[in-house]
């Protein structure tokens, strides 16, 4: 299903050949003469028929597209405690799915010595995963939590088409919200069976400069209020 849904996403816009094509055989039944008698090499049947297939999909896309941008403009923006914590910080507790997965860059990448997590053996439990001198990681698995700060995660959609996703850094036991920051993905709206691809977006954008400046603050959120080092756990 995924390599169909890849040739899916590449292709899509190739369903409007055939569409174009029955309009325009539906447009030689009514009586639509081939060209223009004005303009010969106007192939009047095909111009109609495209325009007859592409302007209700562009229509109805610019309305989808117009309120994932409002949206976008609701939600996707970071806000920053400027205190930040108080003292840099070795540890925190991830509250995320991918934890023991894509949550592992805390401790490879973002300077973390340890991390507590959800446990995927123990329903009630948690993992401590802990950066060892050599760089190899070791986990174990504990029924208390001793980080002072949490990252966590959350997704839903807003629309049927559009899906929020928000980063939140806090302290565990307050709940008090040093910073979080948010992005938002559009999958194409109500045209996206013809679209694939092309009609997704997202916010921030990567590709653009401002893009990509937000995406690297979102991604290196808990590193940036936490800075981690040694010092408060």
């Amino acid at each position: 299903m995924t390599l169909i849904g890849f040739v899916w996403a590449i292709f899509a816009p190739a369903l409007l050949i055939p569409l174009v094509w029955g309009v325009a055989r539906l447009l030689k039944v009514l009586g639509v003469p081939p060209v223009h008698r004005r303009l010969p090499r106007l192939p009047l049947r095909y111009v109609l028929a495209g325009a007859v297939v592409l302007l209700p999909i562009a229509t109805i896309y610019v309305e989808d597209k117009r309120e994932f941008q409002a949206i976008c403009a609701a939600n996707a923006h970071q806000v920053v405690d400027p205190l930040q914590a108080s003292e840099p910080v070795e540890g925190l507790y991830l509250d995320d799915g991918t934890a023991n997965s894509f949550g592992m860059r805390y401790l490879e990448t973002e300077g973390f010595r340890w991390m507590e997590a959800p446990s995927i053996y123990k329903p009630e439990g948690y993992t401590r995963y802990e950066k060892q001198p050599d760089g190899a990681i070791r986990a174990t698995e504990t029924d208390t939590l001793t980080a002072v700060y949490k990252v966590s995660s959350e997704s839903a959609p807003v629309t049927r088409h559009t899906r929020v996703s928000r980063i939140i850094v806090s302290e565990r036991e307050t709940g008090k919200v040093l910073g979080s920051a948010a992005s938002a993905r559009f999958d194409g709206g109500r045209a996206k069976l013809v679209l694939g691809a092309y009609g997704s977006s997202s916010c921030p954008d990567p590709a653009t400069s401002e893009g990509h400046h937000r995406f690297l603050a979102e991604y290196h959120l808990a590193r940036n209020i936490l800075r981690p080092g040694t010092g408060k756990p």
